[in-house]
């Protein structure tokens, strides 16, 4: 290189062997942040083959855009994956076969989809995946053996989401293949798609030779990664207002759209709503569910008269009944 472009071009100073570092920032965490999450919430790192094969991509249903490639290393290993999940969970059958009861395992890496143009690279994109099996703890005196579920692993999510774990929002997922369909969520971050929680489809979970109940979650990482810097806010002087309703709606409205209801319609003077009690059976409707939540009120310049507290029930009935269909108990 030297004799091409001349020794004169060569610069006289030696390489110093500095390593310069990159600056980190609050708007995204590392990789090694999620990493120590999981590992601290009792996951273990698994790193397998971005290479499947064509016939458990088909079982899972995640086939669509799947790249083949033209000098496999194996018949088993023909094809670029288009999820984490099938992977990871071949990984938890080998740890089951071999007498491991609870096994708990994540990876981080990249999915492959064939382009819309032909001759152009796949398109790539960075996943985060972990699945769970067996008791929910480890063995121990103090607590009562119990499965892992549904919401220990949405727990785990909101664990990861950090500070984003306001703006997760969940919903019933349809039209996933590999989930079970009333015990899964398609989530969303701040209104744009993360990816989904849930139970394995108990087809999917016979045709793998799965026994017990398996938990998984698929998660695209570049938007799990994102955070909003945060903004210190005024903290009220005056009093905050608690009051409790209780309403009836449709067994199968999720809360989510209740919550969602109450805060645009009234906006920043509901300061917190909590669910304490759901109630469906003797008294009530079939198909009809009885939920109870408390709503906190509280202004930034004032103390909430009476006279304001019945108005913003009044309007947070009222938006219930047009969003959701509720009505009061």
């Amino acid at each position: 290189m030297a004799r091409i472009h001349g020794y004169d071009a060569v610069p006289a100073a030696l390489p110093a062997g500095e390593i310069p570092l990159a600056d980190h920032t609050e708007t995204r965490a590392p990789e090694a942040f999620l990493r120590r999450q999981l590992a601290a919430r009792g996951f273990h790192e698994a790193i397998n083959f971005a290479f499947v094969d064509a016939a458990l991509l088909q079982r899972w249903g995640l086939e669509a855009g799947a790249v083949a490639l033209l000098n496999p290393l194996a018949s088993d290993l023909g094809t670029m994956r288009t999820g984490l999940l099938p992977g990871l969970v071949e990984a938890i059958r080998r740890n089951l076969a071999r007498q491991q009861t609870r096994v708990r395992l994540f990876e981080i890496g990249r999915v492959f989809h064939a382009p819309a143009t032909a001759g152009a690279a796949p398109i790539e994109t960075r996943r985060i995946a972990f699945a769970a099996t067996g008791s929910a703890k480890a063995e121990q005196w103090g607590v009562a053996s119990r499965g892992v579920d549904f919401y220990d692993l949405k727990g785990d999510l909101e664990a990861l989401a950090g500070p984003a774990a306001d703006a997760l929002a969940f919903a019933p997922a349809a039209g996933v293949p590999w989930l079970h369909p009333g015990r899964s969520a398609a989530v969303t971050l701040g209104g744009e798609p993360l990816g989904f929680v849930g139970h394995l489809h108990p087809a999917l979970a016979k045709a793998l030779d799965l026994d017990g109940e398996l938990v998984v979650a698929e998660l695209d990482l570049a938007r799990l990664e994102a955070r909003s810097v945060p903004k210190a806010g005024e903290l009220s002087r005056f009093p905050s207002v608690r009051r409790d309703l209780a309403v009836l709606v449709a067994d199968d409205m999720p809360w989510s759209r209740l919550e969602a209801s109450l805060r645009t319609t009234l906006g920043p003077l509901l300061r917190e709503v909590q669910l304490f009690d759901r109630y469906a059976g003797k008294g009530l409707e079939t198909g009809v569910k009885s939920l109870a939540m408390g709503l906190i009120l509280q202004e930034v310049s004032r103390t909430l008269t009476d006279s304001d507290v019945e108005a913003a029930v009044q309007s947070a009935l009222a938006g219930l009944a047009r969003d959701c269909g509720a009505r009061l108990r």
